[in-house]
């Protein structure tokens, strides 16, 4: 066999796959070192503060037939719907989406929807280029924006007048844990 060709074939064999309304869609088999540091960031803040529940990485969550997706990270507090074999059955507590340019579009508009039908509680969506996350909360049964935080750089506070200064906010409150302060700084920490 060709080197080459086997070397191919094994990189599309790499490829992991959701299944969005009932289509297949193949997903980059590995992320950008920004998007990887980040949701170990996120992934450390949970951990840390889990409180029960389970905080995974890129683990099939399974809705129905024709919606299987691949979070980049999930905190589930309820255990009855952890499959050891087969991912999860139902929809997690939070579910976090690191934007990439292939998945952007998606994130933003199908997967959000699907996971407001779904009954996730809580939607984070992070872009590590602009280093902001928008924090989606389930109420009666729609999303609402809860906030948008974004981690400025010195120069960009610098540029600011002082009373858009005062307003910015930085640290929020997960829905999951009243005593957790996630700060946007440590989210994009060491980026």
């Amino acid at each position: 066999m060709n080197l080459a060709y086997e070397n191919l074939h094994n990189f599309e064999d790499d490829y992991r796959e959701e299944i969005l309304d009932g289509k297949v869609v193949k997903m980059a088999p590995s992320a950008t070192p920004g998007h990887n540091h980040t949701t170990g960031n996120i992934y450390t803040i949970f951990r840390l503060n889990k409180q029960g529940c389970v905080v995974l990485f890129e683990t099939d969550v399974h809705f129905s037939e024709k919606d299987r997706v691949c979070p980049d990270l999930i905190v589930v507090c309820n255990r009855d719907i952890v499959n050891e074999d087969g991912g999860i059955h139902g929809a997690p507590d939070l579910v976090v989406e690191i934007l990439s340019p292939s998945t952007s579009g998606r994130d933003k508009k199908y997967k959000k929807d699907l996971y407001e039908r779904e009954g996730v509680q809580e939607y984070w969506i992070v872009d590590t280029k602009s280093r902001d996350i928008e924090v989606f909360i389930l109420r009666d049964g729609r999303y609402s924006l809860e906030g948008f935080y974004q981690a400025l750089t010195d120069a960009e506070i610098e540029r600011m007048n002082e009373r858009d200064r005062a307003e910015k906010t930085y640290q929020f409150k997960t829905h999951l844990w009243d005593d957790v302060v996630v700060d946007v700084y440590e989210v994009f920490k060491g980026w």
